[in-house]
């Protein structure tokens, strides 16, 4: 019973790790493509581009927030988890 709980746990973490490395990597996206546009918005002084960096910005940001808001949800979930276990460890 403790077995499946650890992996519980386990697989809790892995989804966690996850999402945390996929957040960082998306972040590094997202940076270079605003910054790309930018670049071109300010070389060819285009303000199409500079309005399409601006929402790319926030299009980014509100998917950022999504992905902090889940892996917080697990995070939240791997404690509740963590808690049963201890308290049926102790009565056991």
């Amino acid at each position: 019973m403790m077995e499946a709980k650890l992996k519980h746990l386990d697989m809790i973490q892995g989804v966690i790790n996850r999402m945390a490395s996929n957040s960082f990597v998306f972040k590094g996206w997202s940076i270079t493509i605003i910054a790309g546009l930018s670049a071109f918005a300010a070389k060819d002084t285009n303000n199409r581009l500079l309005v399409l960096s601006v929402v790319a910005t926030i299009l980014f940001w509100l998917v950022d927030a999504y992905y902090l808001s889940l892996e917080r949800a697990y995070r939240d979930l791997y404690d509740k988890v963590a808690k049963l276990i201890q308290r049926r460890w102790i009565l056991a």
